[in-house]
């Protein structure tokens, strides 16, 4: 039974839609019977979803839900230019993506959730249907990830990049499978991880117009800056969106 709640209603920082998810004995277990450095989990979208942090040993599910999402998105776009799938690619290298992963976990600055669907979740019954529910925490919708730092190849092309102010937090992943577009969910996955105050930029295919929508309508601007993609994310080109409210 998940009831009850966190200690002192402890809930994501930064989600406003974040109901507490309660720190009941089988979720315990589920997620290792402690309260991750990532934070707490939470329900969000009216108890549709459950947000959990995003642990270091979750290193396979993240990168098979990257991949997936990836692929949902980008072939579509992708397919005609290519003749073949542009995720294809990216799969070949997934030893990359899984060293990638680890890299950001173990930087001080991160945050990561997944979010997960609550079975037989309806509308009317809102947060009571995880009451008794057995989420399936191997099968995540969705997956968001910041950090205070630069990647390595921002910082060989540091010279073609103008400044942002210091400790602007950048929107590394935002990924939802493309059932639940629609849901709130890719916001409430978005509040987790970047907090309303702080400043954050993101980079983002130019290709992707439903993309850029989302980020235009939360603010952030299109900086001008663009490159063209080299290797596998070719024939893509890449732009940096930022929000500076402090600047």
């Amino acid at each position: 039974l998940i009831g009850g709640g966190p200690p002192d209603g402890a809930r994501i920082p930064g989600c406003l839609s974040c109901t507490p998810l309660a720190y009941a004995p089988a979720a315990n277990r589920l997620h290792r019977g402690r309260l991750s450095r990532l934070g707490p989990m939470g329900f969000v979208c009216q108890g549709r979803y459950a947000l959990a942090p995003i642990e270091p040993t979750d290193a396979e599910k993240y990168v098979n839900l990257q991949l997936d999402c990836m692929e949902q998105t980008y072939d579509p776009i992708y397919f005609d230019v290519l003749g073949e799938s542009f995720t294809a690619r990216h799969r070949a290298e997934r030893n990359e993506y899984l060293e990638d992963f680890h890299r950001h976990l173990a930087s001080p600055t991160v945050r990561g959730f997944f979010a997960y669907e609550v079975p037989g979740w309806t509308p009317d019954g809102g947060l009571s249907c995880a009451v008794g529910t057995q989420i399936d925490w191997e099968k995540p919708v969705g997956l968001a990830l910041s950090l205070c730092e630069p990647s390595s190849w921002e910082l060989e092309r540091a010279d073609d990049l103008s400044e942002l102010p210091a400790g602007t937090r950048k929107l590394t992943h935002l990924y939802t499978l493309d059932h639940t577009h629609g849901t709130g969910l890719g916001q409430a996955l978005y509040d987790s991880v970047i907090y309303p105050d702080e400043n954050s930029y993101l980079w983002v295919m130019a290709e992707n117009e439903r993309a850029l929508s989302f980020y235009e309508r939360l603010g952030y601007q299109r900086n001008s800056i663009e490159f063209e993609a080299r290797g596998i994310w070719a024939p893509g080109h890449s732009v940096r969106y930022a929000r500076i409210l402090n600047p």
